[in-house]
């Protein structure tokens, strides 16, 4: 020990150090308790997504995949909505939705098969629309009243053709040449209408719509 090192010069070292480690012991408190801030940040954020993870299981949760045999069903369950597959488009052909199956094996199979099915099992009705194996299509067809114009009339305005397609139903009258003619047409502003012409008398006819009538 150097013996010109006084007690006080020793206690001011000591202090020295004390006041260093203290100042050290400072800034790990420091270090500490902005790390306890982060962490205390990072649980409500991870609560937070916790909460967010049981929100979108609770609304995926009616979505089910069952398999029900060689089935497979997807059940909305009660959401009371409806399933709709989106595509963005763009200016190349493209397909929405496709079905591929491997062979319907024979012709007569291939009628008795479906693309697509679509019923209302809750009223045990027959399916209301359905695509055949064979390309056929089958549904309720929606047809309007029928229109009806009598020469002498204005020509009768019906559906727009947008909607729906017309035709004659019946005619009725004397017909002699081709001065008697009754036609369904598009007019300008893009309705169908019912009428004709004639040079003799009585001539009629009748016509219906069929589509989104």
């Amino acid at each position: 020990m150097n013996s010109n090192k006084t007690a006080i010069d020793c206690y001011n070292e000591a202090l020295n150090i004390l006041t260093i480690k203290s100042q050290e012991l400072e800034t790990a408190i420091e270090i500490i308790h902005t790390l306890r801030e982060e962490l205390k940040k990072t649980q409500k954020e991870l609560e937070e997504t916790k909460a967010e993870l049981h929100a979108f299981k609770d609304y995926l949760s009616p979505l089910l995949l069952q398999n029900q045999g060689e089935n497979i069903r997807l059940d909305l369950g009660n959401l009371n909505k409806s399933l709709i597959v989106h595509t963005s488009g763009g200016d190349t052909s493209f397909s929405a939705i496709t079905v591929d199956v491997g062979t319907f094996g024979n012709d007569t199979n291939l009628r008795n098969s479906y693309f697509l099915k679509g019923r209302d099992v809750g009223s045990g009705r027959a399916a209301a629309f359905y695509i055949r194996g064979d390309g056929e299509i089958f549904g309720k067809i929606k047809y309007s009243q029928e229109f009806s114009w009598t020469q002498g009339q204005v020509p009768v305005k019906m559906y727009h053709s947008n909607e729906c397609f017309c035709f004659i139903t019946s005619v009725r009258g004397k017909f002699e040449g081709a001065g008697e003619v009754v036609h369904t047409y598009i007019g300008n502003d893009g309705f169908w209408y019912l009428g004709g012409s004639s040079a003799q008398s009585g001539v009629s006819a009748c016509a219906r719509c069929v589509g989104k009538v």
